[in-house]
């Protein structure tokens, strides 16, 4: 296995633990959180697009929810 080979089975076991913690441990976080969390008490370097990416690839959305707009009312259309 030549050193391309190498580092890229490294990364694919990095993403693998990954996609682990945020199923297990880090479930619910979204994926700010989960970046910050992987980078501070994981050490895996890893920005959140990359994380983002690669959770969608694995099924995996991110947990929070849009609200609906909130209907307004103007004070010239109450006639």
């Amino acid at each position: 296995m030549n050193r391309k080979e190498q580092e890229r089975v490294l990364v694919l076991n990095r993403v693998i633990a990954g996609v682990e913690l945020a199923r297990t441990r880090y479930a619910g976080f979204n994926h700010q959180h989960l970046t910050g969390t992987l980078n501070e008490e994981e050490k895996i370097a890893i920005k959140r697009a990359s994380v983002r990416r690669i959770l969608l690839a694995a099924g995996m959305a991110d947990p929070r929810k849009r609200r609906a707009p909130k209907h307004h009312t103007f004070a010239g259309q109450l006639d």
